[in-house]
């Protein structure tokens, strides 16, 4: 799957998903869903904005060539 169809698919999620929210969190990294996933929890309506196009910040990984980092 290409980038821009993973951005779009990702972008038509949130397509319907009104506040008003609890609590809005800035990063999909592991501090950012842990605490989005504990409101959650709690019955909070929680909003995770991520500037990647993939969440999980630094807890993915990327390949170029035969090469791969865990970033």
């Amino acid at each position: 799957m290409t980038t821009q169809k993973r951005k779009k698919s990702w972008d038509k999620r949130g397509e319907g998903h009104e506040g008003p929210f609890d609590a809005i969190v800035i990063g999909s990294g592991m501090g950012g869903m842990t605490t989005a996933a504990l409101l959650a929890k709690l019955n909070k309506r929680v909003l995770v904005l991520e500037q990647h196009y993939v969440p999980g910040g630094f807890t993915h990984m990327f390949r170029r060539k035969q090469y791969t980092w865990d970033v």
